[in-house]
């Protein structure tokens, strides 16, 4: 045997789709659009993969509240005397732990849970000023979000894009264990171009079935009218 994977029996099933939180490469010079075909690596198998990516506003709050979480719980540790090595178990998975090594976070999917409409990729995360929380929501397919005086994120050097989730619908059905490593490529690319062609990575959070999960995911958009009342007298 080549390569392969040992597990319990029916542990590892075979998936035809998967929902993962992903981060894109920084050094990927293209756009990531949502309907766009990846050529997708996870656990010892590549094949092509269409992609859906969505869930930016809502995961950063989710990561933001769970490190307030455990900032929480290490003080409360500390002050008990108790370890302060803040060592995570690498979980059950062996392919996982590249996943842990690429700073990715171990997040769950909560399928009742409603995000706002985004056709691509956001590179940067709109920041909310005051009261005004995203405007009126409305985001474009470049990736960036249309706001009156809003501002944006810039992405420097040293602030990572942001996360997303992403759904992932192999052409192929591959074996792997969730809590895996995902990466997402453009293989097509001309090699002599000069430029990365891996384009995100992730990890694989839930199983996804085109046939028993469509519409499952629950996304809305914001639309906002106006009118100006005139008073004659």
């Amino acid at each position: 045997m080549e390569r392969g994977i040992i597990a319990s029996p029916g542990t590892v099933k075979l998936i035809r789709g998967a929902i993962a939180v992903v981060r894109k490469v920084r050094f990927f010079k293209g756009g990531l659009n949502s309907g766009a075909k990846f050529h997708v690596s996870v656990g010892h198998t590549t094949v092509m993969a269409t992609v859906t990516f969505w869930g930016a506003r809502e995961i950063a709050a989710q990561v933001e509240k769970k490190e307030k979480e455990e900032e929480k719980n290490s003080a409360f540790n500390t002050t008990k005397g108790k370890d302060k090595s803040g060592s995570q178990p690498l979980g059950k998975s062996s392919l996982g732990g590249s996943a842990d090594l690429a700073g990715l976070p171990r997040l769950k999917f909560d399928w009742n849970q409603d995000f706002l409409h985004q056709d691509n990729y956001l590179e940067t995360l709109p920041t909310n000023d005051g009261h005004n929380e995203w405007n009126d929501g409305t985001l474009t397919r470049n990736g960036s979000e249309n706001m009156e005086g809003g501002k944006q994120a810039s992405l420097s050097a040293n602030k990572l894009p942001p996360l997303h989730w992403a759904k992932l619908e192999f052409l192929t059905p591959v074996y792997c264990p969730m809590d895996s490593l995902v990466i997402g490529s453009r293989l097509d690319t001309e090699v002599n171009a000069n430029a990365c062609r891996l384009a995100f990575s992730g990890r694989l959070v839930e199983r996804y079935d085109a046939k028993t999960d469509n519409g499952k995911i629950k996304t809305y958009t914001k639309k906002r009218k106006s009118r100006h009342c005139l008073s004659t007298r």
